[in-house]
C-alpha cells in the first residue's frame, strides 16, 4: 500500500510540473533607484580641531530621510567629490501619508591631511551637485 501511495504522489507531482515547463517565464522589470538623496538645499563647512565639518541640508520626496552617508568618489586635483547616499529605512505607501519632501541633515568630519591640496568639495545628489570652497587654513610654524 505504501509503494502505491508514493507512485500516485509521484504521478500527481509530474502532472502539475509538466504544464509549468511549457510556460514562458517573464523577466522581472529591473528598476534602477538612484541611492543618492534627491536634493541638497545647503552645504556648509566649518572648522573643527584637526579638520573640518562638512554639513549638508537635504530634501527628498521618496520617504524618510535617515541614515545618510558621504561616499567619496572621483576626487580630482583640487576637488574632493562625494555622493550623498541615503538608506531606505521607511517608505510611505502610495496613497498613505504626506508625500511632501522630507528634510534631513548629514555631516562628516574631514581631517586636515585629507584636504591637503583641495580647494573645493563637491557633494552630488540625484538632482544635481552642491559645491563649497574650503577656506584657506592658516599655516602655523
Amino acid at each position: 500500500m505504501t509503494g502505491r501511495l508514493i507512485l500516485l504522489s509521484g504521478l500527481a507531482a509530474l502532472a502539475f510540473a509538466l504544464p509549468a515547463c511549457n510556460r514562458e517565464v517573464e523577466e522581472p522589470e529591473v528598476v534602477f533607484v538612484d541611492p543618492r538623496v534627491a536634493r541638497i538645499d545647503r552645504l556648509d563647512i566649518g572648522r573643527s580641531p584637526g579638520g573640518w565639518i562638512l554639513t549638508a541640508h537635504v530634501r527628498d520626496q521618496r520617504g524618510m530621510v535617515e541614515a545618510l552617508t558621504f561616499d567619496e568618489v572621483d576626487s580630482q586635483a583640487g576637488v574632493k567629490v562625494y555622493d550623498l547616499v541615503r538608506t531606505d529605512t521607511e517608505r510611505l505607501a502610495p496613497g498613505l501619508g504626506d508625500l511632501s519632501s522630507q528634510t534631513g541633515v548629514a555631516a562628516i568630519f574631514i581631517r586636515d591631511a585629507e584636504l591637503e591640496g583641495v580647494a573645493t568639495i563637491e557633494v552630488r545628489a540625484e538632482g544635481g551637485s552642491s559645491i563649497v570652497v574650503v577656506p584657506q587654513r592658516a599655516i602655523v610654524e
